[in-house]
């Protein structure tokens, strides 16, 4: 598996008698695109985000009808509707998806249209280096860029300085600022883990932080196996912050979103999450209480405290019997590059695609610090649910939730894991 994951057309309308946008509308073929989605309205910044992008998108091509379908869970609820829907051949114009090994299964059965026959030079060179890279099969295009989100750690400085403890920055100061706070009756960490990509990212964040970025790239493109000194630490390091009280006795039946409102209640000091959640912090009574800084570094490892899950991961593809291609990809490129600067405007996520956004203009502050960390990346890794295909992906998540459970050791987690990804 390889991952090394249209030039738009400006209309000029010129006002002459009494032409209008809607006379021309008149003029352009009608044309109906079904489309996929994860944000419903009210469903948060990326919501508001999109919802802005499509009024552009309609005002730019009135004569296009689009037929919408929004999942508001964007977790395993949605991808179940989209390998559902693939393998009945029953997917819509535009849907929503990641890149990685995610979508290579639909890739490789021709479900999906390659879109290096309608992209020129000049839309690549609008997309931020590397952005690509993970919508890109056997040198091939499929999938442009949406934003890029990144793992970062929410802080609530405001608990912290009341409770006398330090923001951490290492792992042995992230374990003493979970002792600390269950010393005060305090749960650290807000976790959604009913959703098992939540527990997940701890693992694949601390396999991160053991081993480097480097090696997990080896990792996931299967040149690399999964036994290692540095992944048993990573499970051990995990299984220790658990056994600490790091998470709350019901976290394994929390949703994503009930942890997403728990830690906005002021009631968790700490979240593990992308950065895409900055937009709902902003929107909640903590918002000037939060700061975020890097997962702490583990002294010793081979990874760095600036290393990053995540990357731009997010895109939409095209059904490849969709009718008039060249069409829905004119209308699908300028839907891909205004959300991914409407998005980072309202603070809900960076940008995938180049932009001359001032960022003292972006009201998300929080965003805007997520923005500052990620300039001094130096690696990054692919959420692993979306980099691993799809049975290998349910089977690492299944292993995660186990050991966050207790039910299996560290060391049989590194077993199991290994025999997952060779």
């Amino acid at each position: 598996m390889k991952k090394r994951v249209v030039a738009l057309c400006t209309i000029a309308a010129l006002a002459m008698g009494s032409m209008s946008v809607t006379a021309l509308a008149d003029d352009a073929e009608k044309i109906t695109i079904s489309m996929w989605h994860t944000w419903p309205e009210g469903n948060g910044g990326t919501a508001a985000a999109f919802a802005k992008t499509m009024e552009q998108v309609q005002e730019k091509f009135p004569e296009v009808e689009f037929v919408m379908d929004a999942v508001a869970d964007s977790g395993d609820s949605y991808k179940t509707k989209l390998k559902t829907a693939a393998a009945g051949n029953e997917l819509p114009d535009i849907f929503y998806t990641w890149g990685g090994g995610f979508s290579e299964t639909w890739v490789d059965a021709g479900k999906v249209l390659c879109l290096d026959d309608y992209t020129s030079d000049e839309t690549k060179d609008k997309f931020i280096s590397g952005s690509d890279a993970f919508f890109t099969y056997d040198e091939k295009l499929y999938g442009y860029p949406l934003r890029t989100n990144v793992g970062v750690l929410y802080c609530n400085k405001a608990m912290f300085d009341e409770a006398g403890i330090e923001i951490p920055t290492t792992f042995d100061e992230l374990l003493d600022a979970v002792k600390a706070f269950n010393e005060q009756g305090t749960v650290p960490f807000a976790l959604g883990g009913k959703n098992p990509a939540d527990i997940a990212w701890w693992t694949d964040q601390l396999t991160q932080r053991t081993a480097g970025a480097d090696y997990v790239n080896q990792i996931l493109n299967g040149e690399a196996t999964y036994d290692t000194e540095a992944d048993l630490q990573a499970a051990e390091l995990f299984k220790e912050l658990v056994d600490a009280g790091a998470f709350d006795a019901g976290a394994a039946s929390t949703s994503r979103d009930e942890a997403y409102t728990l830690f906005a209640s002021g009631l968790y000091p700490m979240y593990f999450c992308g950065s895409w959640y900055c937009a709902n912090v902003m929107d909640s009574e903590v918002k000037d209480d939060v700061i975020v800084v890097n997962f702490p570094a583990v002294d010793g490892a081979a990874g760095a405290a600036t290393e990053f899950l995540g990357g731009a991961d997010q895109t939409f593809m095209i059904n490849s019997e969709v009718e008039n291609p060249e069409k829905v990809v004119e209308v699908y490129a300028y839907m891909c590059e205004t959300l991914s600067e409407n998005v980072f405007l309202g603070g809900a996520g960076l940008p995938a695609w180049k932009t001359d956004v001032d960022v003292s203009q972006i009201e998300n502050t929080l965003l805007v610090s997520v923005y500052d960390l990620y300039k001094d990346c130096s690696g990054i890794n692919l959420w692993w649910d979306n980099a691993l295909l799809a049975e290998q992906a349910t089977e690492h998540l299944d292993t995660a939730s186990k050991l966050f459970l207790g039910n299996i050791t560290p060391e049989e987690y590194v077993s199991m894991n290994t025999e997952i990804m060779q």
